[in-house]
């Protein structure tokens, strides 16, 4: 980009000087409700950019709530359940916060569904589905499988960042 020192920008792999920039995830929550959490996640390589969902905020209690909107470091991390995943650390009062793939993210103490416990899902798309023991369709994030495929080849085990930042009802999804 004409007139922009590329080597100033923190944004970019490498720093001025040949230090190491950790690549990063941005998640910008823009949509709360007892259906969960929904934004955007965009990833500083290669412009990926996918749907969001976690757990609504529920004051960071443990398996009732999504996180807090912070700075964290992800690596990556051997699940029991999904596999190699990616694992964020130092999360205050929480730990086991994957980002893997999921669907739905309702507050179950007012009757949704969730198959988060506090992780992070990525999707392709962002919509409605009905959960698998019935009922009313619920907000969702769709084709998580592909999405989490698609952010795991980008991040290719590297140690990465992650950035969430609540944003919610500042534009749209």
């Amino acid at each position: 980009m004409p007139g922009f020192d590329w080597s100033e920008s923190k944004d970019r792999k490498t720093a001025k000087k040949g230090e190491e920039v950790m690549e990063r995830l941005t998640i910008t929550r823009r949509e709360q409700s007892d259906q969960g959490t929904f934004g955007r996640a965009t990833f500083s390589i290669g412009g990926g950019a996918w749907y969001s969902g976690e757990l609504p905020w529920r004051d960071n209690h443990v398996g009732e709530s999504c996180i807090p909107a912070a700075l964290y470091t992800a690596s990556i991390y051997d699940s029991p359940k999904h596999g190699p995943i990616y694992r964020l650390d130092n999360v205050p009062n929480r730990t086991e916060i994957e980002i893997h793939p999921m669907n739905w993210m309702g507050d179950e103490s007012k009757g949704f569904f969730a198959q988060a416990l506090g992780c992070i899902g990525l999707g392709r798309e962002l919509g409605f589905l009905r959960p698998p023991e019935g009922g009313a369709a619920q907000r969702a994030i769709l084709e998580s499988k592909q999405a989490i495929a698609e952010f795991m080849a980008a991040a290719d085990n590297r140690q990465i960042e992650i950035e969430i930042i609540d944003a919610i009802g500042q534009g749209v999804l």
